[in-house]
């Protein structure tokens, strides 16, 4: 599924012409300086790395370093555990995503409001280094409960990370094994380099808020 992509991605979500040229002409390809958001990153994983590594729990994960990653370096707002049923099934994903902070603000303040409609990506976070594939077809497969997220909400996108892998999963294109991958990890692990720079827009600028504020542009391009 790599098709010639760099060794941290996986992808069959975008199209290879997509990813290997068109994104360089990306709005903020060329004028987004990463390395404050970089520096920013690595620290907080090498101060949290050996927690992460022994922690075997979901929620230590999020709170160590999933939801810093979300908030402070990819600029999103979130509300977490919300559930509603589906066709009968009560589904409560681990994020539901927002626009604003006033939305998350409205949405905490309210009982009514429907989370789900007023969502825009559903996530799922798992512990540490856990297997996005390992697995059945339910429950016990974090690619497959993602996808199931997806496609039961009808939600445009969906996030399934462990920390070190970050996965984007489309509603259009709505299969449990198609998505695009990072291999976040690999990149912090690496010292700082305009060459690792580069490599770390893959994530940045296609898995911060602003991208999907664009996502209908994000489609047409990687269709």
């Amino acid at each position: 599924m790599n098709n010639g992509l760099p060794e941290f991605i996986e992808n069959n979500l975008f199209s290879n012409h997509f990813l290997k040229e068109r994104i360089y002409d990306l709005e903020g390809w060329e004028s987004t300086d990463v390395e404050e958001t970089f520096d920013k990153l690595k620290r907080k994983y090498e101060e949290n790395k050996k927690f992460l590594e022994k922690d075997k729990g979901e929620s230590d994960t999020q709170k160590d370093f999933i939801d810093f990653v979300l908030e402070e370096i990819l600029g999103h707002y979130f509300v977490t555990e919300k559930s509603k049923t589906f066709s009968g099934k009560r589904l409560k994903p681990d994020y539901l995503f927002l626009e604003s902070k006033d939305k998350r603000e409205e949405i905490l303040d309210s009982d009514d409001k429907d989370n789900f409609t007023e969502s825009y990506i559903v996530g799922d976070a798992k512990d540490w280094g856990r297997k996005l594939d390992k697995g059945g077809t339910d429950h016990t497969n974090p690619a497959f409960q993602i996808y199931n997220y997806v496609d039961r909400t009808r939600i445009r996108w969906g996030i399934l990370t462990n920390g070190n892998k970050w996965r984007l999963y489309s509603y259009e294109k709505c299969d449990s094994e198609v998505f695009y991958e990072v291999d976040l990890k690999s990149l912090l692990e690496k010292e700082k380099s305009e060459e690792n720079l580069e490599k770390f827009k893959f994530f940045y600028l296609l898995f911060r808020k602003s991208a999907f504020s664009r996502r209908k542009r994000l489609r047409r391009q990687g269709s």
